[in-house]
């Protein structure tokens, strides 16, 4: 229990804590000092959080979240798509968090693959459904084997922007009822229990496909197509972002993008992702890849290219807050840690 004394000071209280043992009498342990103007504030928070419930119950749903001040402007995350300790390393992330969208943006050959790669094991490691939406036409499947992954994704080919946000909005909606419904080949009624059950979708890439309306301009209309896409991107993305809140617990969304290199008024070159700033604006977490160098080794008396040295940047985070910068090497296996250790052993592997 505690007990409050007035100190010689108006505006001070001297709080002591008392601690009670049953074998004998209460003994007093530590003593602290608080302002009146600490009290209040004490009082204060309390009224914050009462508050809160006061509006949750007239709505009769939690509508109104108090956080504590350490959480300020983090979500919330419970579960991830597992990624490899060479990640977990780089990034201080358990791997791709489910119930919100990440992005991965970077120019060609700077390692967005594999990582896309490594979260598809993740899934399937971690019995999580992966739906791979292809829109550049290619994909090693067989560096998937190669990684240990003994079961395909599920592959979705579109032709445009829209497709592809249609297969996801869909899925989005009928997970909200937890189960899927749909008529098979010979027209039965077959419905999948979601209950227990999760899925995640990874897109390759976003950036490398049109909006129907840019297929659809003429050449002389270029321009206006592309502002047509980043529109259908900022659109698309605002409604795939509020249906995924509806159903956190049960997916998540991964967006691969090129970027290209844009310079300023000032004359100053930024790198950017391709169609615009839709996709970063709306996801939780953004990470970019750069290359470092190439990896290589002798074989035979020939120089061999083995993999190479990925900068992984992480550029927007509000999972942890924790925004760093490191290295990792990402080889025909996955990924592994930068190190010469590590490098060692995997080239010991090839010999």
């Amino acid at each position: 229990m505690s007990r409050f004394k007035r100190a010689s000071k108006d505006d001070e209280i001297e709080v002591a804590t008392v601690v009670t043992d049953t074998a004998g009498p209460a003994t007093e342990e530590l003593t602290t000092t608080q302002t009146t103007e600490d009290v209040k504030r004490s009082a204060f928070a309390n009224a914050i959080k009462k508050f809160g419930g006061y509006i949750n119950a007239e709505y009769k749903k939690e509508i109104a979240v108090v956080h504590e001040l350490e959480d300020l402007g983090k979500i919330i995350v419970n579960s991830y798509v597992p990624m490899p300790e060479a990640f977990k390393d780089s990034t201080e992330l358990k791997g791709f968090p489910l119930g919100v969208i990440s992005c991965i943006y970077g120019k060609p050959d700077t390692g967005k693959s594999s990582l896309l790669m490594e979260g598809i094991k993740g899934c399937i490691d971690s019995m999580i459904i992966p739906v791979l939406i292809l829109t550049e036409h290619k994909f090693a499947y067989d560096r998937l084997a190669a990684m240990g992954v003994d079961l395909m994704p599920i592959v979705v080919v579109v032709e445009s922007i829209e497709q592809g946000y249609d297969v996801i909005i869909k899925m989005l909606r009928d997970l909200q009822q937890n189960k899927l419904k749909y008529k098979d080949a010979d027209g039965k009624e077959q419905i999948i229990d979601m209950t227990d059950n999760r899925c995640y979708f990874l897109w390759d890439s976003i950036g490398n496909v049109m909006s129907q309306a840019e297929m659809d301009s003429e050449t002389e209309d270029w321009q206006k197509g592309m502002m047509k896409t980043a529109k259908a991107l900022r659109v698309l993305t605002r409604k795939v972002s509020m249906l995924l809140n509806k159903v956190r617990e049960k997916t998540g969304i991964l967006f691969l993008n090129q970027s290209y290199v844009n310079s300023t008024p000032q004359g100053i070159q930024i790198e950017v992702p391709t169609g615009g700033d839709a996709i970063p604006y709306s996801s939780a977490l953004v990470l970019r890849t750069r290359r470092r160098k190439r990896l290589d080794m002798i074989q035979n008396g020939k120089d061999v290219d083995i993999g190479l040295e990925t900068i992984i940047e992480t550029v927007k985070n509000h999972i942890t807050n924790r925004k760093l910068t490191a290295s990792v090497f990402t080889v025909a296996t996955g990924i592994i840690p930068a190190t010469k250790e590590a490098l060692e052993a995997y080239k010991k592997t090839l010999r």
